[in-house]
Order: structure tokens, then sequence, then C-alpha cells
């Protein structure tokens, strides 16, 4: 199972499976502000052409759930966060994983 952090909204998407294996900058325009075309000058850099995306490691991946973004408060508490409190650990155990996924899974509605 993969999940997707927003570090400005501090919002968790999931639940994404891999479809390939991962590569560097398999989409080199992702999470880029200002789009470059192929040949032309990027502004923020003194090089010509694209300077590729801030985050090269990428893999594509297939949505498993259509659920919307949930709040970091209903699943910060399952994850082990780095000193700094900014970054957590990516790599998730079995149990942990269900519980993410659980946690993030919207509350059924009134029938």
């Amino acid at each position: 199972a993969l999940f997707l952090y927003n570090t400005s909204t501090y919002e968790m998407e999931g639940v994404f499976v891999a479809t390939e294996r991962p590569g560097l900058d398999l989409n080199p325009e992702a999470w880029c502000q200002h789009k470059v075309r192929p040949g032309s000058r990027d502004p923020r850099s003194d090089a010509e052409g694209p300077t590729g995306s801030p985050f090269p490691a990428q893999v594509r991946v297939r949505a498993v759930t259509q659920w919307p973004p949930a709040a970091a408060e209903r699943f910060e508490h399952l994850l082990r966060w780095h000193p700094n409190g900014t970054s957590f650990d990516l790599t998730l155990d079995t149990g942990t994983t269900r519980a993410l996924i659980h946690s993030i899974r919207p509350s059924p509605g009134p029938d």
C-alpha cells in the first residue's frame, strides 16, 4: 500500500498501489510550480532546459480507494515522527499500515 502525504495541507491520501517499478524523473515536471517546455530556459536555473522535478524518485500508481484526503489529526498518532517534527518514518509495518488505512477511511454516513 502507498499513501500520499501533502506537506502543505498536512493531509494523507490513499490507498494506492504501484503499477510499475520505481524510477527517476518518470514525470520530470511532477510537483513543479512552473512548467517548462523541453529546450526552453527554466527561469529557476542558470542552465538551459528544465531542472526536473523537486522529487525525482517516483513510481506510477493506481488508486485503490476514492476517499477524500484525511486530516493529520486522524493518523498522526500512528506514525514515528523524526525529531525535527516535520517528517516521519516512511516504512510502515503491516499492523501500522492496516491501522493507517482504517484511520483515513471515511466514516460511514447516516443511513
